[in-house]
């Protein structure tokens, strides 16, 4: 008799390998095997397309309903808060969010009061009732999406400057007006190039880099880049995600 799937691995099997493992890593749940996951993903995966093939489907409008969510940095156990933030949905999309805050020195009176303050906001803001949070997740630290942090020092501005030679290196310029951390570089050619900043957003510069511009991803700085490649002075690809 075969064995019964098993509807964990079908929802894991739908998520980003990253959050599948954040979920189900030491962070989470703890029941990721990198020996067997990668391929009980991709069956679930395959077995679910084949049989949305062979399926009719119909379309069901969810219930548009307002519900606020709180995200708790911290490590399991009884450690302390690190940062916390907090969303409100409609339905199934995000429409309002708390920026992400560290906790440090906070009670956990004042972190409850803030927590019910941020609920009255997002209540008072788009005229709802919202009593308390629908549901609460938490995050390892490390995850912590706070800039300056400290389990993240290499993003403090202070150690990061830019500089520019137009010598062969023996002479260095600073130049201003690029947000640091940077994280990595791509120039066409002596003129046209991009510096990528590490949760800063991404620069161009068309002088060789005497003036740089900022670029917004999908009108929105938050976004996260991890690599950009160009095929040619128009067309290019970037991956990463949003903060």
């Amino acid at each position: 008799m075969p064995k019964p799937l098993d509807p964990k691995c079908q929802l894991c099997s739908k998520l980003p390998t990253t959050q599948a493992k954040l979920l189900h890593g030491p962070q989470g749940d703890g029941c990721w095997n990198p020996r067997i996951c990668h391929n009980r993903r991709s069956f679930y995966r395959h077995r679910s397309q084949k049989n949305s093939a062979e399926l009719d489907s119909v379309t069901v409008e969810p219930p548009t309903t307002y519900f606020a969510v709180l995200y708790l940095y911290k490590e399991p156990g009884d450690k302390p808060l690190h940062a916390m933030s907090a969303e409100l949905w409609l339905g199934q999309k995000p429409i309002c969010r708390l920026e992400p805050i560290h906790c440090f020195g906070l009670t956990a009176g004042k972190i409850r009061a803030y927590t019910d303050q941020v609920l009255q906001a997002f209540a008072k803001s788009y005229g709802v009732s919202l009593y308390q949070y629908k549901d609460m997740f938490e995050i390892s630290s490390s995850y912590c999406p706070v800039r300056p942090c400290p389990l993240n020092p290499r993003y403090f501005d202070e150690d990061y400057k830019l500089y520019r030679t137009t010598d062969g290196g023996n002479t260095w310029q600073h130049i201003s007006g690029v947000l640091s951390p940077y994280d990595g570089f791509y120039f066409f050619d002596h003129s046209i190039g991009f510096v990528r900043g590490n949760g800063t957003g991404w620069y161009k510069t068309i002088n060789g880099g005497t003036t740089w511009r900022n670029l917004s991803i999908g009108n929105d700085n938050s976004f996260r880049s991890s690599s950009v490649w160009f095929t040619n002075s128009k067309t290019g690809f970037m991956a990463g995600g949003w903060a």
